[in-house]
């Protein structure tokens, strides 16, 4: 089935408020008024369950009194909380059921809901999970995401390195006028370009007879020396 979207709406208290239950897209699956009864005892159970159990049950017989309210409280959240929404859930597990709650009711937040019994066994055996959001946020559209996809660079350079642009001088190597100064019109090229030919060399070398390699490095041989090229380059 999904996600399904059940939203808090109409909120009058934590006693009164309506459910609004969605699936996928959108689609309204149903909805539920919410009354409950503040006087009854399994409302007091319901706003602070842990509190309840620790003060009504007694310590010689702890465990079979909190397996007695727990079930009574998950039967009596079936049918006055979830309503005839809980039977939707379970329809087609496993699904996850997103409640979402407006920020005055984040008070519910805190609620044991995944408790409820549906058909005589709670939501969390059902293969059903709840999972709580406290402020309504909008769906996220698929055109949203196409359009983000879109404005997203199309060519990445390496972890740590600006992205590449095609066609930039000195990206595939020295320029024609690094790669041969003494041919052509016969002009030394500016100090920017022997600067970046070299640009990766240690020591004070001359790069006069520097050669290009792969990846735009060039091979920085102090003119004459008759030494290979230093591993900095």
């Amino acid at each position: 089935m999904g996600e399904l979207r059940c939203e808090v709406t109409d909120f009058d208290g934590p006693a009164r408020w309506r459910w609004v239950l969605t699936g996928p897209g959108g689609r309204f699956l149903g909805d539920h008024e919410v009354r409950l009864d503040e006087a009854d005892w399994r409302y007091e159970a319901f706003t602070d369950l842990r509190a309840y159990l620790l003060w009504h049950t007694a310590p010689d017989r702890r465990l079979e009194q909190e397996t007695r309210i727990v079930a009574e409280v998950g039967t009596w959240l079936g049918e006055q909380v979830f309503g005839p929404l809980g039977a939707v859930m379970v329809r087609e597990p496993p699904a996850t059921v997103r409640i979402v709650l407006p920020v005055e009711a984040r008070t519910l937040a805190f609620r044991p809901f995944e408790l409820a019994h549906v058909d005589g066994r709670p939501l969390a055996l059902r293969n059903v999970t709840l999972v709580t959001q406290v402020g309504a946020q909008p769906r996220r559209s698929e055109k949203g995401v196409r359009e983000r996809l879109r404005a997203a660079p199309s060519v990445a350079g390496p972890v740590g390195q600006p992205p590449r642009r095609p066609g930039r001088r000195g990206q595939h190597g020295p320029s024609p006028s690094s790669r041969s100064p003494g041919r052509g019109s016969g002009s030394t090229p500016p100090p920017s370009a022997s600067a970046r030919s070299c640009c990766w060399r240690s020591g004070p070398t001359s790069a006069s007879n520097g050669t290009p390699t792969r990846g735009g490095r060039s091979s920085c041989t102090p003119s004459g020396s008759g030494t290979p090229p230093s591993a900095g380059c």
